[in-house]
């Protein structure tokens, strides 16, 4: 949630009060003959935010080119949406933003979200801001077009998927006994060879993170382990275990519970994944658009070096 405010909203220029032509760093010439500017103290907050949550150092070295021309893009942006917010009388209240900051400080927990204040050098007032900003232009990224997804645009996504996607691969659902010690692991063999209950084993012998649910991991599918163990737990037949498994983890003595085979993805299945998939696909599209309008109105870029004359 940070980054993606601190990226699409660097900097605050929008939302303050216009400075003396005499301080700009940057100009946007529209039509109509109106201006948009980005002050030197604005653009020195914005740059030195960006190289701190780079480097971590103010003491940094200048920004790369291209990071510094996508910096003044981004400013840039970001004043021709207040602007059409304004006109548009587009407003967002104090009660969403409040609720937006809520939700950041209940993900990230009170020490990490000072933190992340501290990581992308900026202050909760500020934060507050981008925040509001962020929220304008996604007002203004909805009004732009629909982005409801029908039910006929997911089935033809679904459709158009390639064959390997539209196939659920096979799933393992296995449980482990972890130890550290191998002469441990071959008496938890052969204890299990006696007969005892490969979960009460794993209760009481395992230091894997699933010994308390008698090792149980869940359903894995190939990747999700590693080489050697899913080579092994995966050519068992159901209900059985393997021998003693060496990793870097240790000791591990791994039980196949139950196998689903690979198959055919079904339309329900993966009707959510398209939807979020499609909608986002629809914002992005929108948001371009919008964008795209909104710097056509640029008719000239201006940009002036500390001296004050223009280039």
């Amino acid at each position: 949630m940070f980054r993606r405010l601190a990226f699409t909203a660097l900097f605050l220029g929008a939302c303050q009060k216009p400075t003396p032509p005499a301080d700009d760093v940057f100009r946007a010439h529209l039509k109509g003959g109106q201006t948009i500017s980005i002050s030197r103290s604005e653009w020195t907050v914005a740059e030195s935010r960006l190289r701190f949550e780079r480097e971590q150092s103010l003491s940094a070295g200048p920004l790369p080119k291209d990071l510094s021309e996508h910096l003044q893009v981004q400013m840039i942006n970001d004043k021709l949406l207040a602007r059409e917010a304004q006109r548009l009388k587009v407003s967002v209240s104090t009660s969403a933003v409040a609720l937006e900051l809520d939700k950041i400080k209940a993900e990230q927990g009170p020490k990490n979200y000072q933190k992340s204040l501290i990581k992308h050098y900026q202050s909760e007032e500020q934060l507050q801001q981008l925040i509001k900003l962020r929220l304008l232009r996604s007002a203004l990224v909805y009004r732009e077009g629909p982005v409801k997804v029908s039910e006929e645009e997911l089935k033809a996504a679904f459709a158009a998927l390639p064959p390997a996607q539209k196939q659920r691969a096979a799933h393992y659902q296995i449980a482990q006994i972890l130890v550290l010690d191998r002469k441990l692991a071959d008496n938890v063999h052969k204890m299990l060879a006696w007969g005892k209950d490969f979960a009460e084993m794993a209760k009481k012998h395992s230091v894997g993170p699933s010994a308390a649910q008698g090792g149980l991991m869940g359903w894995v599918q190939h990747g999700d382990l590693p080489d050697k163990l899913e080579k092994e737990s995966f050519a068992l037949e159901k209900g059985k275990y393997t021998g003693v498994i060496a990793t870097q983890q240790g000791y591990h003595l791994v039980k196949l519970l139950d196998q689903q085979p690979e198959r055919p993805k079904t339309f329900a299945e993966e009707k959510a994944r398209l939807q979020e998939q499609l909608y986002t696909q629809k914002l992005r599209s929108n948001e371009q658009r919008l964008i795209k309008r909104l710097r056509a109105q640029i008719e000239r870029l201006e940009t002036i070096p500390a001296s004050g004359k223009s280039s």
